[in-house]
């Protein structure tokens, strides 16, 4: 099989999806390695593949059909200009939170000290702030070891020093501490919430937080009054209409939304 031979297959394979072509030559640019582009399959289309490219593609193709998120199928995403491992355990990291950091990023007078990213999943977030402020203490926290594991290999593989804890919410932080930056990208999704089959293979204590989707936010700033913990900022992401409810949990600070 070569690939134009492939990716006809892969096409008439994945027709229940969006873009069956488009998704095609995703898989085969991952099975043939980082220096192939989508162009350049339309180029060498009459290459013919060994038999263990064909394989892994036709199980790739095969796994994509069942809606199973190429970033699992592959193991990795290119977010925010880092090369990021990802699994099961881990959200995909989203567009709206690359937003996120290029938010945090340009509103800051002083390089921070000290940033501690809670729920950190792949730890995406702190190894982007990281990356743009190499001098900072970076803390990541999650209560996830496995995440935890891939958070610790993609910290080390983008060069950045961060480190990294098992920890339900802020429960491992001393009382009195303070952060410059503190980011809680939690769980922000009501749990009657209908979402897209690819979305229904993460893992769901990373989606759903409650009936209104703000139950780990509440816990949060219930942790931040009991324990003292003070904070020059805090950066959380949640639904537009969650906004009020925010106001009010956070009302003794002042409060920017974006």
């Amino acid at each position: 099989m070569n690939i134009k031979q492939a990716l006809f297959f892969a096409t008439r394979k994945l027709n229940n999806l969006e873009n069956p072509r488009l998704e095609a030559e995703i898989l085969m640019c991952s099975v043939m390695g980082k220096k192939w582009v989508r162009a350049l399959l339309r180029t060498k289309d009459d290459q013919a593949l060994t038999l263990q490219e064909e394989l892994l593609y036709r199980w790739r193709v095969y796994r994509r059909s069942k809606h199973i998120p190429i970033a699992y199928i592959t193991g990795q995403v290119d977010w925010n200009d880092l090369d990021l491992a990802v699994c099961r355990a881990t959200l995909i990291p989203r567009d709206e939170t690359e937003t996120l950091c290029h938010h945090i990023t340009k509103t800051q007078n002083d390089t921070p000290k000290t940033i501690l990213d809670i729920g950190t999943g792949s730890g995406c977030i702190v190894i982007a702030l990281t990356k743009q402020w190499p001098s900072a203490q970076a803390f990541g926290l999650d209560i996830s070891r496995r995440a935890l594991q891939y958070a610790r290999y993609n910290a080390r593989v983008n060069h950045t020093l961060v480190a990294f804890k098992k920890s339900y919410l802020l429960n491992t932080i001393a009382t009195n501490s303070h952060f410059d930056l503190i980011i809680a990208n939690l769980p922000y999704v009501p749990s009657n919430l209908i979402v897209s089959s690819e979305v229904g293979k993460e893992p769901r204590s990373a989606i759903f937080s409650g009936i209104d989707g703000l139950d780990l936010i509440r816990k949060l700033a219930e942790q931040l009054e009991n324990k003292k913990i003070s904070f020059n900022q805090l950066w959380l992401e949640f639904l537009p209409q969650s906004q009020n409810d925010i106001a009010c949990l956070f009302k003794n600070h002042k409060i920017t939304f974006y």
